[in-house]
């Protein structure tokens, strides 16, 4: 039998990225991966804006502005003046917003050491290393 490790990773790829966001909302209580992945761009990144998310990710303007006023709603962020450019607003995580991240971050890391018990500690760092290398970091 023919093998075609293309496909395999294919197949894998579709497999942890529906395992993965399945895993991320069991672990942040109900949150989107959208939900995750703007917290998660707001809390890593310098001067976080709402142009600035949009362009990054691909997504409409519209779209970012409903999804973060319903974060705002819920009090995980909120908006604050830029010091130099007075027309931009910066994107800042609440007290609440750091904190059930944070939550939601260690449960998810905790589901993946659970997933990888089995592992040698060998084969934990080169799925890492690999793993890191194929996403580009």
């Amino acid at each position: 039998m023919a093998t075609d490790p293309i496909g395999d990773i294919q197949r894998a790829i579709i497999l942890f990225n529906r395992t993965s966001r399945t895993q991320l909302a069991h672990a942040s209580e109900g949150w989107s991966f959208v939900t995750a992945t703007i917290l998660s761009y707001i809390d890593g990144s310098p001067d976080p804006t709402a142009t600035d998310l949009a362009e990054l990710y691909g997504l409409d303007k519209s779209t970012v502005s409903r999804q973060l006023a319903d974060l705002e709603d819920q009090g995980f962020i909120k908006r604050q003046p830029h010091d130099t450019r007075p027309r931009t607003q910066l994107l800042v995580l609440t007290a609440k917003g750091r904190r059930t991240r944070s939550q939601a971050i260690e449960r998810h890391r905790e589901l993946i050491a659970r997933n990888l018990a089995s592992w040698s500690e060998d084969d934990i760092a080169r799925f890492a290393a690999l793993l890191t290398r194929f996403v580009g970091g």
